[in-house]
């Protein structure tokens, strides 16, 4: 059996170069979505830690209110 040339195999080429690509860039865009939300984490891990300028100024208020 000889080759046949047929346009639909350029087609066939083409929709798999396609699908490559997008899983290609699916794993690509899922690595830095990780990353973003691991740092968005962490970011909202130490502001929960750190008190708040307003919790500070109520801590001080309320030990002032004790002193009197």
């Amino acid at each position: 059996m000889f080759f046949v040339y047929s346009s639909w195999y350029i087609v066939l080429a083409v929709l798999a170069v396609a699908i490559v690509a997008l899983i290609v860039t699916f794993v690509m865009m899922d690595k830095k979505d990780r990353q973003i939300i691991k740092e968005f984490v962490e970011k909202n891990q130490a502001n929960i830690q750190e008190p708040t300028d307003v919790e500070k100024a109520n801590n001080k208020d309320d030990q002032q209110n004790m002193k009197e």
